[in-house]
């Protein structure tokens, strides 16, 4: 079982966008059950359904997670590395284009890193990673590796605090594909895909 760590609020809004609908439907049924005397022996029985209709914009970060999880296609799910490599590298007919949602497991490190002793939520640390800019944003990269591969990921650096303290974990990540300038990754493949972190739970 995975456990939540962090949500991209921002992104996860455009991805559930797009899986989702800006809103979703919640419906709640009730059932009303009754007899009369046993002298008459009737039974009856009502339903009544009422529905509110959810902005995903005014959702939790961690409900918009867990909404938009079982809308990943079966096709862009990745037990691990290995895989997802394999499939980013496919340019035939059905492969992951970018701004395609993925999900995909590996052990997740951050070149450069140093560990953190105990953490002191009275007095956290100050967590430096190097930065870069992905499409635009202010990013902090990770690598996600399993079987002899390893792919980038880039996270907002505003979350660098959470993600951080998830260095040499198994993970779990989901984001989107992004281009990237073509690369060569562990395991001997180019690619010119990249993954943009929307949310990371650890396994």
């Amino acid at each position: 079982m995975s456990f939540l760590v962090f949500v991209d609020r921002p992104l996860s809004i455009s991805m559930a966008v797009s899986l989702v609908g800006l809103e979703i439907e919640n419906t709640r049924t009730s059932g009303l059950q009754g007899g009369l005397s046993w002298l008459i022996q009737t039974n009856y029985s009502e339903d009544q359904s009422s529905s509110v209709m959810r902005d995903i914009r005014e959702m939790l970060p961690e409900t918009l997670a867990h909404d938009i999880d079982p809308k990943i296609p079966d096709a862009h799910r990745f037990g691990s590395v290995k895989d997802c490599v394999e499939s980013l590298a496919n340019t035939g007919d059905g492969r992951i284009l970018p701004g395609m949602p993925v999900k995909l497991a590996g052990v997740l490190t951050f070149p450069g890193f140093e560990e953190i002793g105990d953490y002191d939520p009275l007095s956290p640390p100050d967590i430096e990673l190097p930065k870069f800019s992905f499409h635009g944003e202010n990013c902090v990269l990770g690598q996600l590796e399993g079987d002899g591969f390893a792919l980038p990921l880039y996270f907002l650096n505003d979350y660098v605090e959470q993600v951080a303290f998830c260095h040499n974990c198994p993970v779990e990540v989901t984001g989107i594909v992004r281009w990237s300038p073509g690369y060569r990754t562990r395991g001997a493949r180019t690619l010119n895909l990249a993954i943009r972190v929307a949310s990371l739970s650890l396994q």
